[in-house]
């Protein structure tokens, strides 16, 4: 398929699974919530402000703690939220492009089957995808250590700091590349019931160019772009609909007094939720339907599905086996 054709498939199984998708999605998107909101809240202002006054050294630590938070905490608890959508949707876009009545009981039984294995692999992916962001801030402590055993006319510091940004910025660039090359690995994961590691392998190789068919990579890098607009319209109209609302008028009005915080916190949360819980299964569904694609240009799965068809009519039972 042309990208304008995925995609507009993609939004026709979202039209058709939308009701039930958002159902299911609705838990795996708080897990999306919490590591944003962790990351947006607690980590990235820790790089900014700070408690510790003029303790330099005080400071890197703190700035190294956070990243591992960051890594460690922020990433798997995003990647698990998208990966544990991606789960469930996988098995009903399967279903649509087979011609069947989608399964809703074994696209629940897959989600959480898989879930241990997308657990660890969101760990992995995590990790990897923050590897350029580590070596930037890797080389941001260095010539913070560089200045400090050097005289103020050395230059070298200062090389080491434009090289330290250059790789913080080229490290959200790999990010977005890493992930585009294992985009495929949850749909794999519970269509093809591999382990993480081969999943991976596995997305790499649909993914990558062959003779005389391009690679998957620009239906990713698309969809960014799809979705960044997607979300920018959604964020957007949730927070003027609350706002028409007066959400935190009422909030104000009730006088919760020590619970208001915590109340009007949530209340700022819910237009981030929302964009989370619309996007995500957009993401899900076009992976899923790129994994597909990727499979009848590559390895001639329509031809599989043809010559099944022929030699059990029963198209049932042939397909849930």
């Amino acid at each position: 398929m042309q990208l304008g054709e995925l995609f507009d498939l993609s939004l026709r199984v979202y039209r058709t699974l939308g009701v039930r998708i958002l159902v299911a999605s609705a838990l795996p998107t708080l897990f999306c919530l919490a590591g944003l909101a962790f990351l947006t809240n607690y980590v990235l202002p820790g790089f900014v402000w700070t408690k510790l006054g003029t303790s330099d050294s005080g400071q890197v630590t703190d700035a190294i703690l956070k990243l591992a938070l960051a890594i460690l905490v922020a990433g798997p608890l995003i990647l698990i939220g998208i990966s544990l959508s991606t789960t469930y949707i996988a098995p009903l876009v399967a279903d649509f492009m087979h011609g069947l009545q989608p399964d809703y009981k074994t696209a629940a039984a897959a989600q959480w089957r898989t879930a241990p294995r997308m657990l660890v692999m969101s760990v992995r992916e995590s990790v990897i995808a923050a590897s350029g962001t580590v070596v930037g801030a890797g080389l941001l402590c260095l010539s913070w250590y560089i200045n400090h055993v050097t005289a103020d006319t050395d230059a070298i510091a200062g090389i080491v700091l434009v090289f330290g940004i250059l790789a913080m910025v080229l490290g959200f660039i790999i990010a977005l590349a890493l992930v585009s090359t294992h985009a495929l690995v949850a749909p794999i994961t519970v269509l093809d019931n591999l382990k993480g590691s081969e999943a991976a392998k596995r997305s790499k190789e649909l993914m990558r160019a062959r003779p005389y068919h391009g690679s998957g990579y620009d239906s990713v890098w698309s969809l960014y772009i799809l979705l960044a607009l997607l979300a920018g319209i959604i964020f957007a109209g949730s927070s003027v609909i609350s706002g028409l609302l007066g959400v935190e008028n009422w909030a104000a009005a009730l006088d919760l007094r020590a619970w208001r915080p915590i109340i009007q916190a949530a209340i700022d949360l819910v237009p981030i939720y929302v964009t989370l819980w619309v996007s995500v299964p957009v993401w899900a569904v076009t992976v899923t339907i790129v994994y597909f694609e990727r499979r009848v240009r590559l390895e001639g799965y329509d031809i599989e599905a043809l010559a099944a068809d022929v030699w059990h009519p029963d198209r049932e039972n042939r397909l849930r086996a």
